[in-house]
Parts: C-alpha cells; sequence; structure tokens
C-alpha cells in the first residue's frame, strides 16, 4: 500500500525550500515538526482526492456512494490548511529574492536560478517522478518557486520504476476493476508522467522482472516519448528489479559469489552514474573515487561480470529491441527457456539441484513456516518467551481496535489520524516485541524491519520450489508430457482455509467443487534438511475464491499454488518452452541466468503475502505507458484461443484417462524420488 508515499514526496519540496533559504540567508526556514505538520497536510489533501477509492466504492456498493462526496468535503479543507502555509514560506522566500536581485540588493544573497537533479529506484523512482511533476505543475508553476527564484529541473534519473500505491495491480487476477492498478492518490491521474520542461530523463528497466506486485511505468506515453528520444533514454538492462536497481548481497541464491564488483547492478550503477555526469549533476569524479576505499568496493566491476554481460548482449542485439514490449519479450523467452532446462529433473546434470549457483546459496536449518512452528510450540516452562508472546498478542488486540476506528472513517482524515497515529504508535511496540521473540526462537538478533518472514535464509528452498512451480507450468502447458515433469492429477485439497479479521477467525473451504481435480507436484526435501510447510504444490484456475484466498490469508500450508496463465500468452509460453527453445538458448544467456541473475519471484514467496498466488511464471510483468495506461500479457495480439482450447481438450482427455485408470484401481504412474539423486 506503500505507506508514508505522499509525505515523502511532500518532504522533498520542504528540502528545496530550506536549502534555498540557507542559500541566501542562513538557517532553516522550516524545522522538522512543522515540516512533517505541512507534509501531513499536503498527504491528507491528497489523500481525499484519490478518485480510485470513490470509484472502486461504487462499484463494490452502491451503499458506499457517500465516500465521494465526504473526500470532496475534506480535500477542501486540507487544501485550505496546506496552500496557507505554503503561501507563508513563499512569501518568506519571494521577498529575500526579490529584496537582494534588484537595484540596491546584495546579489550574493540572491539566487540567480536553480537546477534541481532527483534519481530514485523502484518505488523511490516513483516517488521521484511524482515529486518533479508536482513541483513543476503545482508547486512552483511557471518555472519560478515561490514565484520568484527561477529554476529547471536538469536531469531525473531513473531505476526501473514501480508504482503500486493503493491496492496494486496484483489484486485485479482476483477481482476484475480498472481502479486496482496501483496507482492510486499521488499516482494517478498521470502523475508518474515526465513533464516535457524536464531536460533529460533516464530511466534504466528490467526485462528478466516477473513479480505481478512489482508492475513497470514506462517513461513512454502511448508510443511516443515527449521531448523527443535525445532527452528521453529508456534502456533495458537484464536481470530482475533489484540487479538493475539497488542490487542483491554478495552470494544470494548462490548468484554474484566472488565480490561486489560481481553484482550484476554495478553495470546499471556505472552508466547511470555516467549518463548524470554528462548531464552535469555535480557528482565526484573518478580520481575522487579512487582516493576512498568505500568508494572503490562501491564502484568495482568485475572482468568476468563485464565479460558475461557483453557476451550476453550479443544474444539479443541480432534484433532490434526498440519498445519496452519488444525487450520484455526477449527477456521473458530467455528466461522461459533456461527454466525450462533447469527444471528437467530426468537430466541430473541439467536440474536445479546439481547447478553450482544452487549448491552455493545459503540455506538455515528452519523455514520462516518452521521458525513459527518453533515459536507456537515452545514449552510452557519457557517463561521469558510465554510472557512476551503474551504482551504481544494484548498489543496486537489494541491496534486492532483502533485500525477499525480509522478504516470507519476513510475519507475524514482529520477524524481517522488520531487512531491511526495511536496505532502506529502501537505497531513499533509490537515490531519490538517481535524481535525479542524471534531472538530467543532463531538463536540469532533480526536485523531492523525484519520479521518471522525473512530473518531466516533459505535460498535453496525457493530456487529448489521454484523449479517444482516451473513443471507445474509445464505440465499445463504440454498435457501429454505430464509423466516427463512428474505431474499428477489430484483431488481438492481437504483442508479448510483459516481466515482471521481483526478478532473474527473462521474455517473456510478453499473449492467449493470438491470434484475438481488439480495438477500437482510432490515438494522434496533441500539436502541435509526435511521439508517445513507444505508437502505439495497445486495449480488453481481463474477461481476467485482460490485467488482471494491466496492473496489475502495468512500463510497455510494447503495455499501452496500457482494460477494457470492467462490464455493470450499461450502462444508465446510454448515457444519459448519448447525442446527447440532449450536448444537454442545461447550458452552466454545460460551462464548469465546461472551465475548473475536472481529469482525474485521465488525469494518473494514468503508467508503473509504470497506472490505466488495472484500469479505464476506463465504470467508476464504488466506495464503502464503513461496517464495510466495498462498493458498486460506483453501487449501480444495474436489470437491465442485455437491454441488455448486445444490444450484444454488435450488436458481434459489426460484427466479422463487418468480417472479411468484411478477407478480401475490400476497401479499409479511410477514417481522418482528426488533424494536418490546424488547431491553435488
Amino acid at each position: 500500500m506503500a505507506y508514508g508515499f505522499g509525505m515523502r514526496v511532500a518532504w522533498g519540496y520542504t528540502r528545496v525550500l530550506n536549502a534555498l533559504y540557507d542559500a541566501m540567508r542562513g538557517g532553516v526556514l522550516l524545522g522538522d515538526p512543522d515540516a512533517r505538520a505541512l507534509c501531513s497536510l499536503i498527504d491528507d489533501e491528497v489523500m481525499a482526492s484519490n478518485s480510485n477509492l470513490a470509484n472502486a466504492a461504487r462499484t463494490v456498493s452502491p451503499v458506499l456512494r457517500p465516500v465521494g462526496t465526504l473526500a470532496k468535503a475534506a480535500r477542501l479543507y486540507y487544501r485550505y490548511q496546506s496552500q496557507a502555509k505554503l503561501e507563508r514560506l513563499h512569501g518568506e522566500l519571494s521577498a529575500i529574492q526579490k529584496k537582494h536581485s534588484g537595484p540596491g540588493g546584495q546579489l550574493n544573497l540572491s539566487i540567480k536560478k536553480v537546477w534541481v537533479n532527483v534519481i530514485g529506484f523502484s518505488r523511490g523512482a516513483a516517488g521521484a517522478r511524482v515529486f518533479v511533476n508536482r513541483l513543476i505543475n503545482t508547486w512552483a508553476k511557471d518555472g519560478m518557486i515561490a514565484g520568484a527564484i527561477p529554476y529547471e529541473v536538469n536531469f531525473l534519473g531513473l531505476f526501473d520504476t514501480v508504482a503500486s500505491v493503493g491496492i496494486p495491480d496484483t489484486a485485479t487476477a482476483a477481482l476484475n476493476l480498472d481502479d486496482l492498478d496501483g496507482h492510486w492518490a499521488w499516482t494517478a491521474d498521470g502523475a508518474l508522467n515526465v513533464p516535457e520542461s524536464v531536460r533529460k530523463c533516464v530511466h534504466f528497466f528490467s526485462i528478466h522482472e516477473q513479480r505481478m506486485s512489482f508492475p513497470l511505468d514506462s517513461i513512454r506515453e502511448k508510443d511516443t516519448y515527449p521531448g523527443g528520444e535525445s532527452r528521453r533514454i529508456e534502456v533495458a538492462y537484464p536481470g530482475v528489479h533489484s540487479d538493475v536497481g539497488g542490487g542483491y548481497r554478495v552470494g544470494e541464491e548462490g548468484k554474484s559469489r566472488d565480490s561486489e564488483g560481481s553484482k550484476l547492478s554495478q553495470i546499471a550503477l556505472h552508466n547511470m552514474y555516467i549518463e548524470a555526469l554528462k548531464a552535469g549533476v555535480p557528482l565526484i569524479v573518478q580520481d575522487d573515487i579512487r582516493k576512498d576505499e568505500d568508494l572503490i568496493r562501491d564502484f568495482s566491476l568485475s572482468p568476468s561480470l563485464v565479460r558475461t554481460f557483453n557476451d550476453w548482449l550479443s544474444t539479443v542485439n541480432q534484433k532490434p529491441l526498440d519498445r519496452v514490449e519488444t525487450a520484455i519479450r526477449a527477456g521473458m523467452g530467455q528466461s522461459l527457456a533456461w527454466r525450462t532446462l533447469r527444471a528437467d529433473y530426468g537430466n541430473p546434470q541439467a536440474y536445479v539441484t546439481a547447478q553450482q549457483f544452487f549448491r552455493s546459496a545459503p540455506e538455515d536449518d528452519v523455514t520462516p513456516y518452521g521458525l513459527e512452528r518453533r515459536i507456537a510450540s515452545k514449552a510452557a516452562s519457557s517463561s521469558r518467551l510465554d510472557n512476551l508472546k503474551r504482551e504481544k498478542s494484548r498489543l496486537e488486540e489494541q491496534k486492532a481496535g483502533l485500525d477499525a476506528a480509522a478504516l470507519s472513517m476513510p475519507a475524514i482524515p482529520a477524524l481517522a489520524n488520531p487512531f491511526k497515529k495511536r496505532a502506529a504508535e502501537l505497531g513499533e511496540q509490537i515490531k519490538k516485541k517481535e524481535a525479542e521473540i524471534l531472538t530467543a526462537a532463531a538463536g540469532k538478533p533480526p536485523r531492523p524491519g525484519e520479521g518471522t518472514t525473512d530473518v531466516m535464509t533459505n535460498d535453496k528452498t525457493d530456487l529448489l520450489e521454484a523449479a517444482e512451480e516451473f513443471r507445474l507450468l509445464l505440465a499445463y502447458l504440454y498435457p501429454d508430457q505430464r509423466s516427463r515433469w512428474q505431474v499428477y492429477w489430484s483431488r481438492t485439497p481437504g483442508e479448510a482455509v483459516k481466515v482471521k479479521l481483526g478478532p473474527i477467525g473462521t474455517a473456510v473451504s478453499l473449492e467449493q467443487n470438491v470434484m475438481a481435480y488439480y495438477l500437482t507436484v510432490d515438494r522434496k526435501d533441500v539436502p541435509s534438511k526435511r521439508r517445513q510447510g507444505s508437502k505439495i504444490v497445486w495449480m488453481g484456475g481463474r477461481d476467485r475464491v482460490i485467488q482471494l484466498f491466496g492473496a489475502v490469508a495468512p500463510y497455510q500450508p494447503i495455499l501452496d499454488f500457482v494460477l494457470a496463465p492467462q490464455p493470450e500468452m499461450m502462444p508465446f509460453l510454448l515457444e519459448h518452452t519448447s525442446d527447440e527453445a532449450v536448444r537454442k538458448l545461447p550458452q552466454a544467456a545460460i551462464r548469465l541466468l546461472d551465475d548473475y541473475v536472481h529469482d525474485s519471484r521465488a525469494w518473494f514467496r514468503v508467508p503473509y503475502f504470497h506472490e505466488y498466488a495472484p500469479g505464476g511464471y506463465g504470467w508476464a510483468r504488466t506495464f503502464f505507458v503513461g496517464n495510466d495506461r495498462r498493458v498486460r500479457a506483453l501487449g501480444l495480439k495474436d489470437n491465442a484461443a485455437d491454441i488455448a482450447a486445444e490444450r484444454a481438450r488435450t488436458a481434459a482427455a489426460d484427466l479422463g484417462n487418468y480417472i479411468a485408470v484411478q477407478n480401475n484401481t490400476l497401479p499409479p504412474p511410477v514417481k522418482i524420488d528426488f533424494n536418490s539423486f546424488p547431491h553435488m
């Protein structure tokens, strides 16, 4: 939901105002408490302007239509309050500027021109774009800050923009509402568009990212780049989201094992640095970097990485990647072929468990689910742990009541904010209790922000589970090859899903059709550790109940499933998972994907947020092309209906044969035991 997104954007403008005041007069124009209060007012105004909330409310129920009227009244109130404060601040800056820039003034106490440079990654890139858009179109119109200080936005550097502000695009897998796009409030109504007056904008984006909750926001608007392609540069990079911006730690998932310089993100970092220098951004240069050991390490580049990257580049430069769609198709196509190779358990040398990156991947002795079971099953004699758990439970009950009170008045922030503030304070206390509980149960203190879902490292488990899930996709695509991928049919999972809303808990059947069959794969142990959590993973259809449970219910082994791909993707998926596609996959691409490209979706599958529930490896990354225009399924226009229908007929015949065999009580197909494979 991007909590605090708007506050951070508004905070950026208060920093601009303070910097100008300090340059002209010295000192602080706006202290931190006052700045936070102003940001809160601005945020409340924008949140009350959230048309998506009102639209979604009207769509869900006519009873909720008054939400829009209440929001309008709140918007007018907060706009009046925030504008009054901004006008006072602008007035002070304007008076100083006019006094010293005119005749008789001290020119050294005036400002000739301000050059603004903004750089961001991920949601920070979305924040950078919204900040620039609002700066130019709302806070400082006509190229003048405070109506008196001239400025231009010189450079906007962006790494893989992801907004997901409000209910993200992920939710549309379950609820087909256009307003559920992750472009709410601050990011709505074209707020991510790059204004034409920005002198230069550079955007590096990932072609291997697939998580549905990480949709890309291109800087393109429809089919053009406003301002011209010389001033709007959008470049495709290999790797997932954090392989382009931010970077992973050395050795995560067994990738980039050698040093800081072997991280794939170093290449995008270097190239953005060069683009910023070319645009005149005042950064330190190479000679100064060489004087600082930390900077030398931060900017290091492994010759092996450079060689691998250049070799890979030659495999995709054979045809131009002239559009975002073309680039993402190329990346997903290579990724699908590579995953097919690494899911081939019939070839022990090719399967994921035989690869160096898998053998090098770190793995703790317990998974997040296992840790939670450990915490829940501690003996009563552990008085310290019991006391901590009781204290946490009490705080959670108090917070739930405050959250409910705040939610009852979403369109009137003045009434909701006191409840939100107290709930946030209790949230911080809960985090402290969780850290103490984790330390007692895990035997090591968590790093800041870590909970049961990430205090443990289970990269081997994640990588193996990803291969198992991909086998489900392959069996779905090729029903006549089900035995090849060791996938079998099973009946509806018998357990009920435990759902808890506040203090109310209930158990609900996962599937209404008790006669349904699902493609299923057995989960296997990683070397030297028994499987914790689910024992199988299965593929569900577009059943809304299944999708909603997967998205909102707390982690339970029964919810270990993926969704069948969209019919529009069928031709593309079949083309890039075929035996021919695997044979044609260049060695340079295999090496890059083996040793440097991470699997963000495998890592992201942790309890309490199920990336696998809304999608799967057969789902393409959604992206936007200006003014909130959404492009799904890679923008493919091919008629896939006939192909999807033929696949369905083959699958139905396969299921019919399976049921007939079961009814005749014939021996089931032989399954291969992965534990018999030699561990390398």
